[in-house]
């Protein structure tokens, strides 16, 4: 083990590796993040994102005919290397462990003061050795046989030998073997502390590796049936035929394309038809649910109070974070309150991309978050943190490069607190009632969706933690 400082942080560290430069995940990617800020910021925070879906804004170009390709599930290579260094670990550590009791027992034996059990310990001992050396241990038959006893004569002589030592001899013996026993176990102790260490380090990246992942392998191509060949010629020469009966319709004179604004504010509809934009690729309920939001989408989530927004909200962050990058949940309203920890704790929201933070104002908000740090911004909520739509318009400009999701409190009658200019301007708007989320307006899907905050992922009832809502 290595004592080292982070390169980021500057705090000191125990290093496994001597190339270690970070002291954990976390600082590596802020790390990479400020080196690569300088060329191309918006571009480097960007390609963090994971489960992107159309990865880049560029005009498509004509491509080959793609191959046949199937979906295949096969197991994980990174978890079967991971599960194997588990299990070398756990073994280097149950030898320590039968090491220390085995130095334990002789410990006690040598303290008991009992001259003939350490007597009748030497002989043994010499026995088994005179037996060890004996390359014909094995063959306890004819001479042998005869060896095979002579080496046992030979250790009982190494006891007797003992035996004739004198007690202040036996003393010393006795002491500098307890010295090495004591300092073998403290070695051992510290092994096995950094086996622990270790250990837990890789079944935490373990717990977060998937067993099996799904890859795609080519269809192997069928040979041509000329069978079929000729009957497709058949059927086109008919298509040909019908179609040649077919009052031909007047064509307009094809338009040339013109350079109508060479500012690039006006373009045609096929070149926009030709833009690749960049889409977070969700998956299961909430894709259902939201569709495939942009990576820079406004999200307001907005209702009563206990009726389960900021829950919905908690479960919504460390989905983002568990597949896609860095998040932000800004707790304006109960800071870092046991009942915040209650709702994450009991959400099972515990992600190593998950961060909270105490801020309770807008000012504190822009001064303590940089642009490009987090890929997803949760505010909770805009009225305890008094941040009105002008001011959500400046948040959504300084962190243009992340979503930002705001947490909003309703009125009696079910409308949003506040300018309903923030719905206006975001991209969805979702309104929790009684437990259920209800989509009142998506750019990426039909809304009217509804989602069931409090319902586990199998449908089998109610989590266990239904009861904390906010």
């Amino acid at each position: 083990m290595i004592t080292k400082i982070c390169e980021h942080c500057g705090k000191e560290f125990i290093a496994k590796r001597n190339t270690a430069r970070y002291c954990c995940s976390s600082c590596r990617a802020f790390s990479w993040q400020e080196d690569n800020s300088e060329t191309d910021e918006d571009t480097n925070f960007q390609s963090q994102l994971r489960g992107l879906v159309q990865d880049n804004m560029v005009k498509k170009e004509p491509t080959k005919p793609e191959k046949k390709t199937i979906i295949v599930k096969k197991e994980n290579d990174e978890y079967l290397r991971l599960s194997k260094e588990i299990r070398e670990w756990m073994a280097k550590y149950k030898k320590l462990e039968n090491e220390q009791l085995t130095l334990y027992n002789e410990s006690l034996t040598l303290k008991s003061n009992d001259n003939a059990k350490i007597i009748l310990n030497g002989v043994e001992a010499g026995v088994k050795v005179g037996i060890l050396l004996d390359d014909n241990k094995k063959d306890k038959s004819g001479d042998g046989f005869g060896k095979y006893l002579v080496s046992a004569a030979a250790g009982a002589l190494f006891g007797t030998i003992m035996e004739n030592v004198t007690k202040e001899s036996r003393e010393q013996i006795k002491h500098e073997r307890l010295n090495q026993i004591n300092v073998n176990t403290v070695s051992n102790n510290v092994n096995m502390m950094f086996y622990e260490f270790e250990i837990e380090q890789l079944k935490t990246d373990l717990a977060h590796t998937p067993r099996f992942i799904e890859i795609e392998e080519e269809v192997p191509e069928k040979p041509i049936n000329l069978l079929d060949l000729l009957e497709g010629v058949k059927r086109a020469k008919v298509d040909k035929k019908e179609k040649n009966n077919v009052n031909k319709r007047l064509k307009l004179p094809v338009k040339k394309d013109i350079n109508v604004n060479p500012g690039g504010k006006i373009i045609s509809s096929t070149q926009l038809s030709q833009f690749d934009y960049q889409a977070l690729n969700f998956e299961g309920k909430w894709r259902d649910f939201f569709g495939l939001p942009s990576v820079d989408f406004y999200c307001v989530i907005h209702g009563k109070a206990g009726e389960g927004k900021s829950t919905f909200a908690i479960q919504f962050a460390n989905y983002l974070a568990e597949n896609f990058g860095v998040v932000l949940y800004v707790s304006g309203e109960e800071g870092f309150s046991k009942t915040m920890k209650n709702k994450f704790i009991n959400n099972q929201a515990e992600s190593r991309n998950l961060y909270i933070a105490d801020l309770r104002t807008y000012e504190e908000l822009i001064n303590e978050v940089k642009p490009n740090t987090y890929n997803f911004i949760f505010i909770d909520s805009l009225d305890n943190m008094r941040i009105g739509a002008s001011e959500v318009k400046d948040l959504r400009e300084l962190y243009k490069n992340s979503a930002i999701i705001t947490i909003s409190q309703s009125t009696k009658d079910g409308k949003m607190r506040g300018s309903y200019e923030i719905v206006h301007d975001s991209d969805i708007a979702v309104e929790v009632t009684n437990g259920k989320a209800v989509t009142v307006k998506n750019r990426f899907l039909a809304k009217d969706k509804v989602f069931n905050i409090f319902e586990s992922d199998d449908g089998q009832g109610l989590m266990p933690w239904n009861k904390v809502r906010g």
